[in-house]
């Protein structure tokens, strides 16, 4: 997956963090899955970037968590905050990463 794309989605990923409650929940779950594909699918034990990998195994790990709580109505603040913070970080190393 090209970086550009996988930006694109962790910033959709903040954006619906940020929004939970106000979006609809399938909408919501629908992108944070993509973001979530996104994250695990780009992980690669040959790169190089340790730390850009990182940001995405946790983003991948705290947006695992997050989805099914959300789909049961259940999330909690920490789950959130987890999951924007992880998101933030991949955000970070991916817009360093970028050419």
């Amino acid at each position: 997956m090209a970086i550009d794309v996988e930006l694109r989605r962790a910033r959709d990923a903040r954006a619906v963090i940020g929004a939970i409650g106000i979006m609809r929940r399938e909408k919501s779950v629908e992108i944070l899955r993509r973001a979530s594909v996104a994250a695990r699918g780009a992980t690669s034990p040959l790169s190089s970037d340790v730390t850009l990998n990182d940001a995405r195994s946790q983003a991948a790990i705290a947006l695992t968590i997050l989805i099914p709580a959300l789909e049961a109505h259940q999330e909690t603040p920490g789950q959130k905050e987890k999951a924007k913070v992880a998101v933030d970080a991949w955000i970070k190393e991916l817009e360093r990463a970028r050419p």
